[in-house]
């Protein structure tokens, strides 16, 4: 009954309020609307996709996905761009429910750093350690010292997704080539996710332990 319910929501999202959307997408007049409605339809793919258990699909995939939307969002607000995607996320899988935390994680805090920093260059870097899926978002815009920020929703939000996934996020501000830089990281246990036998890991209570 939980599975048939699923299935019509997303029949209805599909059917109508995409499609309801392609038709404002045809209909906008200038392109500020229309990014604003490829956003949204963008939101709307991955949230029906979120309701399909059992599809999984690989990290790399996911990446191109979310690189074309960061690189769209960014072009949009002029701001230069760096993605890095390393080897090995062909080998994990990552299901609709992880997918939908990562790709919400990454854009609030590419978002963050649009609406507050106006910084000139945003990089995102997506890569693996023995234990972890780190996701890095770091920008050169204007940020007040850690300890002066105000927390928000969107914050609390990263956190709470974070969380969601057994994992942790955090906040540096550092120095590149004499310039300060903001970087937001999110360090994910690759036990979450489904990965080749070659690199198994099996969640373990002690995993960190076992780490070091």
């Amino acid at each position: 009954l939980l599975q048939q319910e699923r299935e019509r929501i997303m029949r209805d999202l599909h059917d109508d309020v995409a499609a309801d959307l392609l038709t404002l997408l045809h209909q906008a007049e200038d392109e500020p609307r229309r990014h604003l409605v490829r956003e949204t339809l963008g939101n709307l793919r991955a949230i029906i996709y979120s309701l399909q258990p059992g599809q999984t699909r690989t990290l790399r995939e996911l990446g191109r996905v979310w690189q074309e939307d960061f690189l769209r969002r960014c072009r949009a607000a002029g701001v230069e761009t760096e993605w890095r995607q390393v080897d090995g996320s062909d080998n994990i899988a990552v299901n609709p429910a992880q997918a939908l935390q990562l790709q919400r994680m990454l854009r609030e805090a590419v978002s963050n750093a649009l609406r507050h920093a106006g910084p000139q260059q945003i990089r995102v870097e997506i890569r693996l350690d023995r234990l972890h899926l780190l996701l890095e978002v770091c920008d050169n815009g204007a940020h007040l010292p850690l300890n002066l920020w105000q927390p928000g929703k969107g914050l609390h939000n990263l956190r709470q997704r974070a969380r969601e996934l057994n994992g942790q996020v955090r906040w540096q501000l550092l120095r590149e080539n004499g310039v300060q830089v903001c970087v937001f990281s999110a360090r994910i246990p690759l036990y979450e996710f489904v990965i080749t036998p070659a690199t198994a890991i099996r969640k373990h209570p002690h995993a960190e332990h076992l780490a070091a």
